[in-house]
């Protein structure tokens, strides 16, 4: 099953939970992990870049971003 596939295949069935369509939710994760290829979809199985600490573990990877029109990296 190619990675579009798979992603499309869950986000139907989050459409009903959700109710976020499940075009939308394929075509974020397609642009956020890079196709499932970004280091943090291929080490973490993060497809959105979602930052955070909880149960299930946490991977430390440098970040980029423009928070009020200034770039700042994280390593």
């Amino acid at each position: 099953m190619s990675f579009m596939e798979n992603v499309a295949s869950e986000a139907q069935k989050l459409y009903g939970v959700s109710r976020v369509l499940p075009s939308v939710i394929t075509a974020q994760a397609i642009h956020e992990s890079n196709w499932g290829k970004s280091g943090l979809a291929t080490r973490a199985n993060n497809l959105f870049g979602i930052k955070g600490i909880g149960n299930a573990g946490t991977v430390h990877m440098g970040t980029w971003e423009v928070l009020n029109g200034v770039d700042k990296t994280n390593k």
